[in-house]
């Protein structure tokens, strides 16, 4: 899909499009990074009524602090799209993320990147927030692991625009498809079907990505997680664990997940 390149948004010169509506920029001096840092510019589509709770929720999101967790810059209104639009403002790493990575990736670098996204999400849970929307889109490639970026807006008001590619219901732990509230066990679920997505490229649901949404919505909800051939006994092993209906025989929090990913043996 051909992706337009604006040239700039608010004082941020846009130099790559990088995904549906993010773009890497070059900083402005006001930031106060080294000379030549890249910025991600993230569109955000929002409407006034949206504002406040978009603030409040990324604002919670960076003052955890983690290093596990992508940096947050700013966020701030698009004039060009007045009323409706605005923008949020975040590290760029180098690796891109792994619904996009800006190089190959062997299978362990895929494994220890989400075990530091898994430790991002640690350090949310231990202030009391969920982060409900993990993805491949949502974990970025730094060096030596990974980087949790930050949850989508939920309801109507605010959405934040990013590559939709990977995105499907077999992410999301069942429980949220019936009403749930987000929470430390639904956020390991993501963290694994993400992994296995990001492995082995297959749905967790055998023919889910060819069916109708209802279809495949039913699917998650009573059928069951297959772990794909392709992934590492190892690996295997932990991922079932994470999927397993009973939230009590997952491992109990996105720390001890992230060990237990790191302990692994990839040899791929």
């Amino acid at each position: 899909m051909e992706m337009t390149l604006r040239s700039a948004l608010a004082d941020y010169e846009l130099v790559e499009a990088v995904g549906p509506g993010c773009f890497r920029a070059t900083a402005p001096k006001r930031l106060g990074l080294p000379l030549e840092t890249t910025v991600l510019v993230w569109e955000l589509l929002v409407d006034a009524a949206g504002w406040p709770e978009l603030s409040a929720d990324l604002s919670l999101f960076a003052a955890v602090g983690s290093p596990d967790l992508l940096r947050l810059f700013e966020t701030g209104p698009d004039l060009d799209r007045a009323g409706t639009g605005g923008y949020l403002v975040s590290e760029d790493p180098d690796g891109g993320s792994l619904e996009s990575p800006t190089r190959s990736l062997r299978m362990g670098k895929k494994v220890l990147a989400v075990a530091g996204a898994a430790r991002g999400a640690h350090a949310l849970h231990e202030t009391g927030l969920a982060h409900g929307s993990i993805q491949p889109a949502s974990i970025f490639i730094a060096d030596g692991g990974g980087l949790l970026g930050p949850p989508r807006p939920a309801g109507p008001s605010g959405a934040i625009a990013r590559p939709d590619g990977w995105q499907s219901v077999d992410v999301l732990d069942p429980e949220l498809l019936r009403g749930g509230e987000p929470n430390r066990g639904s956020d390991v679920w993501a963290l694994a079907a993400t992994l296995h997505r990001a492995c082995s490229r297959a749905s967790l649901y055998p023919g889910l990505d060819n069916e109708s949404p209802v279809t495949a919505v039913q699917k998650v909800l009573f059928g069951t997680p297959v772990v794909h051939e392709s992934i590492p006994s190892d690996v295997a092993e932990i991922l079932d664990a994470c999927f397993d209906r009973d939230p009590s025989n997952r491992p109990a929090t996105a720390l001890e997940l992230a060990e237990r990913l790191e302990s692994a043996e990839v040899r791929s």
